[in-house]
C-alpha cells in the first residue's frame, strides 16, 4: 500500500513538475535511457534535472536530504560525498564512500556543535554554521540530511547497513529540497539489499544555482 501510494503521489508530483518547470527557470529534459553508463551519469544531458537559484553568497539556503523507507526493522544511512570536480564518475566517486573528510555520514556528520551542524568544514572556511548534518528521524524508516548550496558537487546516496530480522528487502525513496522547494522526489525502481548501496542522485551547484540529476543505481559497497 505504501509503495501504491508512492507511485500515485510522485506521478502527481512529476507531472506538477513538468507543466511548471517552464515558468519556475527550471528545465525537465527528457529521462535518462536505462542503458546510460553509470561512469557517464554526471556529463550526461538526457537525465532529468530541475535547476533553482541557490544565490552565490552567504548565508546558502538549505538543500534537505530527507530518506525514507518501507522496513523499520532495515538500518538505511545517508551518505553525501563531495566529490573533487564535474568530471569524476560514479564509481571514482563511491571510492570516497567512508571518507573521513569527502564523505558526511552517520560516523562523521552527526550535530556537533551550538550550531546544529557537524564539524565537517565544507563551506566557509571556519564558519560552522554552514556545515553539513545529518540527524535521524523521529519515526522508524525515516533520515535526514541537510547541505547548503555552496559551489560543488555531490552524490547523494544510501547505504543499506543492516536489518534486525534478516534478509529484508527495502524500497528507500528520497525527497531532496531547496529551502521550500521540492527540487526531487527519487523512487528507486529496484529493492535494495543488505549491504548495497543506492546512489539516487548527485547534486551540482555552481554560480547559485543547484540542480539534482537522478542516477537511481544500485552498488555493492566498496571494498
Amino acid at each position: 500500500m505504501r509503495r501504491l501510494l508512492q507511485v500515485i503521489v510522485y506521478t502527481v508530483f512529476l507531472c506538477t513538475t513538468l507543466l511548471s518547470a517552464s515558468c519556475s527557470g527550471g528545465s525537465v529534459p527528457d529521462s535518462a535511457d536505462d542503458t546510460t553508463p553509470a561512469a557517464d551519469v554526471l556529463q550526461a544531458e538526457d537525465l532529468t534535472e530541475i535547476s533553482v537559484d541557490s544565490g552565490s553568497e552567504p548565508p546558502f539556503p538549505k538543500i534537505v536530504i530527507q530518506l525514507g523507507w518501507d522496513e523499520p526493522d532495515a538500518d538505511l544511512d545517508i551518505h553525501i560525498i563531495r566529490l573533487p570536480d564535474p568530471s569524476t564518475s560514479v564509481e571514482m566517486g563511491l571510492d570516497l564512500f567512508g571518507n573521513p573528510t569527502e564523505d558526511c555520514f552517520y560516523d562523521n556528520c552527526k550535530m556537533a556543535n551550538d550550531s546544529g551542524t557537524s564539524d565537517l568544514d565544507w563551506g566557509v572556511v571556519g564558519d560552522e554554521t554552514d556545515n553539513p548534518v545529518l540527524q535521524e528521524g523521529e519515526n522508524a524508516g525515516t533520515e535526514s540530511g541537510t547541505l547548503y548550496g555552496i559551489d560543488g558537487q555531490y552524490l547523494l546516496l544510501v547505504h543499506y547497513y543492516k536489518d534486525e530480522a534478516g534478509a529484508i528487502e527495502v524500497l528507500p525513496d528520497m525527497e531532496i529540497f531547496l529551502g521550500p522547494v521540492l527540487l526531487n522526489w527519487i523512487i528507486t525502481k529496484e529493492t535494495l539489499e543488505e549491504n548495497s548501496i543506492w546512489v539516487a542522485a548527485a547534486l551540482r551547484c555552481q554560480h547559485g544555482m543547484c540542480e539534482v540529476i537522478q542516477i537511481d543505481q544500485i552498488f555493492p559497497v566498496p571494498n
